[in-house]
């Protein structure tokens, strides 16, 4: 049997909405997400990969609120000294490093591990830690910087016949000479490689691929961002 959340009552309601709107830190928007997405069916394996929290902490978290109520999700005090960031603080790290800097109106194209924190600090999405202690969750995650794959696709419904000029540049004909000629410069047509912040190959936690196309330093090619992925890309075209 699936565990979902209990459809919320008025009061609470009005309380879960206020959660999402104008949640007082990143443990209260998290919480507010799981339950309302839960009350509309989402599954426990969708919700872990989407708010990036595990399987097993989901479940607390809807047995709790199914038993108790939004009353039970309150961040309370513990004794001890408390951990620097909780689950939830993690997921918003996770989701903010792999998604593109400039989304958030940033002057840059790849996060640094200062940069993130900094962001995420300065923004008041999690507490204030040190650069270390993020890249510490990262690593928990295995989100690591790696170089991606890109590729470009036209709309032009006479594409297939425009892409004699990608096979010139592979391989000209025997006995000849391929001469170019562009208004841009030299721009070549073919993909150039990027790099970003994202989990290993073959990961299995989410379904998405996110494409950004941009020019790079040199204007000659595309950068891309990649969500974790189950399946390879597809191949590029040519």
């Amino acid at each position: 049997m699936c565990l979902h959340a209990r459809t919320p009552n008025a009061a609470e309601s009005k309380e879960l909405s206020r959660w999402l709107k104008r949640p007082r830190n990143a443990v209260q928007m998290r919480r507010g997400q799981l339950i309302s997405l839960s009350a509309q069916g989402m599954r426990v394996q969708e919700l872990s990969t989407t708010l990036h929290l595990h399987e097993e902490y989901v479940r607390q978290l809807l047995r709790q609120y199914n038993e108790e109520g939004l009353a039970s999700l309150r961040t309370r005090a513990h004794p001890g000294r408390p951990p620097a960031l909780t689950p939830e603080d993690e997921s918003v790290v996770v989701e903010i490093a792999t998604m593109p800097p400039r989304a958030f109106g940033q002057p840059f194209n790849q996060w640094s591990l200062r940069k993130l924190t900094d962001h995420l600090v300065g923004r008041q999405m999690i507490p204030k830690v040190s650069h270390v202690t993020i890249g510490k969750v990262l690593d928990r995650h295995k989100v690591t910087y790696q170089r991606t794959r890109t590729w470009k696709a036209s709309k032009d419904p006479d594409f297939a016949q425009k892409k004699r000029i990608d096979r010139l540049y592979r391989q000209a004909p025997k006995d000849s000479v391929v001469a170019c000629f562009d208004e841009m410069g030299p721009v070549q047509i073919k993909p150039q490689a990027g790099a970003g912040t994202t989990r290993p190959a073959g990961s299995t936690s989410s379904s998405t691929i996110c494409r950004h196309t941009r020019p790079n330093r040199s204007g000659n090619g595309v950068n891309g961002i990649r969500s974790p992925s189950s399946s390879p890309p597809p191949t590029p075209p040519g």
